[in-house]
C-alpha cells in the first residue's frame, strides 16, 4: 500500500518527480535557446545589422518580394542564377528616403559577381535598360567599384558591401506616392551565385522573429557556403 505523507503518497510524489526529469531538460533547452537567440539579435543590433530573411522564385515582375514596411531593417537572402533577374515591390511616398544595402558573401570565387540594383516606379527617369517592368522610369543605385569588407552582425559572417547604409550612393528619395519594383541583376549578366538586398535602418522586432532567429541564422549560413 502507498504511503502517504503530508497528504501524498509515495506514488504520486514518484510520478510528479518523474514528470520533471522528462519535461525539464527540454524546458531548460528551449529556454537557452531562446536567451541565445535574443543575446544574438541584442547584438546584431547594436552593431547596426539586418534581419535575415530567405527569398526564392523572385524572377519576374508577377512574383516579387513584397515588402510590408520597407524603413525596418531587413535583408534578404537571394541567389542569382546566369541571366536572372530578381524582383522586390513596395509602396512608397514622395519624399520617403530608401536606404538599400549590397552584399555579396567574401569568397573568392564571388569575385566577379557584382548586383546591380534598378528601382523602377512613378516619377522616375531614366531609362529601364530592358526590364520587363511597366513603370514612368527607372534609377540605378549606385554600387562601388572596390566594395569594402564588412561583418554582418546577425549572420556573423564576413561580406564584400557594394552600397552601405547612410552612403549618398546607396538611398534614393521617392519622387511620388506609388508602387516601386526593384530588379537585382549581375551587371555583367553572367555572373552567378549569392546576394543579399539590404533594406532600412530601423530595428524592431517582434518575439516571433527574436524565436526564429535560429532557423533563419542556420538558413542564411547554408545560403552563405551556397
Amino acid at each position: 500500500m502507498p504511503v502517504v505523507t503530508d497528504g501524498e503518497t509515495e506514488t504520486h510524489r514518484l510520478g510528479r518527480a518523474q514528470a520533471n526529469d522528462t519535461v525539464g531538460p527540454g524546458r531548460v533547452r528551449y529556454r537557452r535557446l531562446a536567451w541565445v537567440a535574443v543575446l544574438i539579435v541584442s547584438a546584431a543590433v547594436a552593431s547596426s545589422a539586418h534581419y535575415p530573411l530567405m527569398v526564392a522564385g523572385i524572377d519576374s515582375p508577377q512574383r516579387a518580394e513584397v515588402i510590408k514596411d520597407v524603413d525596418r531593417a531587413r535583408a534578404f537572402f537571394g541567389r542569382l542564377a546566369r541571366g536572372q533577374v530578381d524582383f522586390y515591390r513596395f509602396d512608397g511616398e514622395a519624399e520617403q528616403t530608401i536606404t538599400f544595402e549590397i552584399l555579396v558573401p567574401e569568397r573568392d570565387e564571388l569575385r566577379d559577381l557584382r548586383p546591380e540594383v534598378v528601382v523602377a516606379g512613378p516619377g522616375l527617369e531614366d531609362d529601364c535598360d530592358g526590364l520587363p517592368v511597366d513603370a514612368d522610369g527607372c534609377q540605378r543605385v549606385v554600387i562601388s567599384a572596390a566594395p569594402a569588407s564588412v561583418y554582418e552582425g546577425y549572420t556573423q559572417s564576413y561580406y564584400w558591401s557594394y552600397a552601405e547604409p547612410g552612403e549618398p550612393n546607396s538611398t534614393l528619395t521617392l519622387p511620388a506616392d506609388g508602387t516601386y519594383l526593384v530588379a537585382v541583376r549581375a551587371d555583367d549578366g553572367e555572373s552567378e551565385g549569392p546576394y543579399a538586398l539590404g533594406f532600412g535602418n530601423e530595428h524592431r522586432f517582434g518575439i516571433a522573429e527574436v524565436l526564429g532567429f535560429p532557423l533563419q541564422w542556420v538558413s542564411a549560413r547554408l545560403w552563405y557556403f551556397s
